[in-house]
């Protein structure tokens, strides 16, 4: 078929704004009173300052506040060439050259999304293993699907240059040129400016208490990490 990459974006961006519409609605439609819209830092285990000057004391509260992307600091200067799984949405035209970097779920199912697309992709990861497959029968299975959509660079360390309009990757005494640079190396918690240091929770170096994999809660305490917010 012929691809109209214009056209394949603008659907894909209307179809992420109906399902956050879908959202949206969903609070719009709580009784009133339910949906405090605000800002929340923890002052306590129990209780929240709101940056609107009011503040909220509950017998449980449960941060939901997902993750973002992590940007490694060798391709943090990459400028308009670099994208997430956050930005690749807004681009308007499919890249010739994409460069993804990381195996893991997110980075091989836009991998294999674009390469299907018809882009030229390649896909370089740290490690010998994609999407932390375990079964190596199974990952034999999905390396030579993926080898079939474009070319595959494990056990590399990537290193990028802005070269022009596009970006120079050199790994293994090996360079390439790309248009972009999807990056997919992980999705830390959104905790910055919760001030979990307020509750009495341990944590640990990267500002995290230990959460229950089987309950959620952290510690002993009366709060709770859901969804990708737990680091789980």
């Amino acid at each position: 078929p012929e691809i109209d990459g214009r056209a394949v974006m603008v659907r894909v961006r209307a179809e992420r704004d109906r399902f956050v519409q879908g959202v949206r609605d969903g609070f719009a439609d709580l009784p009133e009173g339910t949906c405090v819209q605000a800002r929340a830092a923890f002052t306590s285990d129990t209780t929240l300052a709101l940056d609107d000057g009011r503040s909220v004391r509950a017998n449980a509260i449960v941060v939901a506040t997902g993750a973002a992307p992590m940007i490694p600091p060798p391709f943090r200067d990459l400028g308009p060439a670099l994208l997430t799984n956050d930005t690749v949405f807004e681009i308007e035209e499919l890249p010739s050259r994409l460069a993804v970097i990381g195996g893991g779920p997110i980075g091989l199912e836009l991998a294999q999304a674009f390469a299907r697309l018809g882009v030229e992709v390649a896909l370089f990861d740290q490690g010998d293993t994609l999407a932390g497959v375990r079964c190596d029968r199974v990952h034999k299975a999905l390396r030579e699907v993926v080898e079939g959509d474009m070319s595959l660079h494990l056990g590399t360390n990537p290193r990028p240059t802005r070269e022009g309009d596009g970006v120079r990757i050199d790994w293994d005494g090996t360079s390439g040129h790309f248009d972009r640079v999807l990056v997919a190396t992980g999705r830390p918690p959104n905790i910055e400016g919760l001030h979990l240091d307020r509750t009495g929770l341990t944590l640990d170096g990267n500002g995290m208490p230990e959460v229950n994999e089987a309950t959620l809660q952290c510690g002993d305490a009366p709060i709770f990490m859901a969804g990708d917010g737990n680091g789980e």
